[in-house]
């Protein structure tokens, strides 16, 4: 923040001022990016697969989050100040945003490739043909007066639409037979006949498992001529068509011959229940909190710890002060990244062994105790470890919403109807949890700095990491009795 003073009005130089936009920028490219990206893998991959692939993203992220840390405990401003004779803060500037360049290209031609390769992929599925099972039976019976009038032939046609009635004497029944592939067709449609001829089913298939047959056959009932053939063929294949009399037509059978209408198209679950709309809310304050810590520990340490003056001169007891509190930060960095990039490893084996819930509240806890302690203490000591504690509470922070908002999605979808989850519908509900991360960037930025000029205190953002944690674990605890 830039303090304002009664005697003199600061002003930003326009150096300064450009950089803040590259800055915004740049925390604009991320915020959206880190989302959109999670959304993205889930979209075009099977639900079994996200949980890990989540992960896997996350265990990268922190890998290179290791790297770039390093490079303040190597002191990377002074090796380029005398290797290159420029000032150490600028060349190490330009470095880091030549090494961002060439990630974010790289990556968006990566993206592009990605997405006309999927396209690629989706137009080729849609014109493969699916393997269909045919069935085709050849069968001649003799037919009688006997096959009419029996009453014991079953009627085994479930009518499919209302009956059509041509002047009287015919009615014509769309039936619809369901059977199963292993079930004996002979033994299911059977039809007694007076002097039985064999009958031979020709049945080609393209599985072993059971499936369900839809045939639609035109039943023609004659009540004027009982004795008279009644055979469909079609494609050279003769069909034998039961032929049901009129006694059996009664009020039991007209039961089974009512209309049915198709099954409704199966409603889409709403983006938003419950239990999501608790996780947003929570996720929201776990990463105000996260931005808390993380952006304003090495503010704290510099000078709440060391008492630094950022604006003395160069050599003097608090430039050399400030200096150390850099370096001290940039060491409590790597300690936090390789936190962060074992918790990352770890993941599965911790979610398997307390659960997803638990875990996480386990991590905000620690990081409430651990942050407490340091604003009590104010020692170094206690930094380092709540940026030990800080490695698995942001592996919750950037996996776990992302994995619960999945497991609702499928919930919801099998609520609703059945059918597979539709990745569309759980990459939506990704991206809008994501959209947290850029909301609370922008209020973190905009109250912090106002709030440490006002009351003096550097510590503020700290206490806002224990605020914020703990309403965040009272908001997601009430997904433990809240099931839809």
């Amino acid at each position: 923040s830039i303090s304002l003073s009664s005697t003199k009005e600061a002003t930003i130089p326009l150096a300064g001022i450009l950089g803040i936009l590259g800055f915004i920028c740049l925390d604009i490219g991320f915020d959206l990016g880190n989302p959109m990206c999670r959304a993205f893998i889930i979209e075009h991959s099977p639900s079994s697969q996200h949980t890990h692939l989540l992960i896997t993203a996350t265990q990268l992220a922190s890998l290179a989050g290791l790297l770039m840390s390093l490079l303040g405990v190597f002191d990377l401003p002074e090796v380029i100040e005398a290797t290159f004779g420029v000032d150490g803060t600028s060349g190490t500037f330009i470095f880091m945003l030549t090494v961002i360049l060439i990630i974010v290209v790289s990556f968006f031609l990566c993206s592009i490739w990605t997405g006309i390769s999927l396209r690629k992929t989706a137009i080729c599925i849609k014109t493969t043909k699916t393997p269909s099972i045919k069935v085709s039976r050849s069968s001649e019976h003799m037919r009688g007066e006997k096959d009419v009038a029996d009453d014991k032939a079953p009627l085994l046609l479930k009518p499919k639409q209302s009956a059509n009635h041509n002047n009287g004497i015919y009615m014509s029944f769309e039936c619809t037979l369901s059977s199963a592939i292993d079930t004996d067709i002979e033994s299911t449609l059977s039809l007694p006949n007076s002097e039985p001829q064999p009958e031979s089913h020709t049945l080609s298939q393209s599985h072993s498992l059971l499936e369900s047959i839809d045939e639609t056959v035109n039943t023609p009932l004659s009540f004027a001529d009982k004795e008279a053939p009644v055979v469909s063929s079609s494609g050279g294949e003769k069909e034998v068509i039961p032929r049901i009399p009129s006694s059996q037509i009664g009020d039991k059978n007209a039961g089974d011959c009512r209309t049915e209408t198709s099954p409704s198209s199966p409603k889409k679950p709403s983006l938003f229940n419950k239990r999501l709309v608790i996780l947003v809310a929570s996720s929201a304050f776990s990463v105000s909190s996260l931005i808390g810590i993380v952006m304003y520990s090495s503010n704290a340490v510099t000078l709440g710890i060391y008492g630094a003056n950022p604006t003395a001169e160069l050599g003097t007891p608090g430039n050399i002060r400030y200096r150390r509190g850099l370096r001290t930060a940039a060491l409590g960095n790597v300690v936090f990244y390789i936190s962060y990039f074992f918790s990352c490893l770890l993941n599965n084996k911790s979610y398997k062994l307390f659960g997803e819930k638990v875990y996480n509240l386990i991590c905000h806890g620690l990081i409430v105790f651990a942050t407490a302690i340091m604003i009590l203490t104010q020692r170094v000591e206690a930094y380092f470890v709540a940026m030990a504690t800080l490695g698995p509470f942001r592996t919750c922070i950037f996996t776990l919403p992302y994995v619960l908002a999945n497991q609702f999605t499928k919930v919801m979808v099998k609520m609703v109807g059945e059918g597979p989850v539709d990745s569309t519908q759980v990459g939506r509900v990704t991206a809008i949890i994501g959209c947290a991360l850029p909301c609370v960037y922008v209020v973190m930025s905009s109250t912090m700095g106002p709030l440490i000029d006002a009351t003096g205190n550097v510590w503020v953002p700290l206490v806002w990491t224990c605020i914020g944690n703990s309403i965040s674990m009272v908001i997601f605890s009430t997904l433990f009795f809240i099931k839809d």
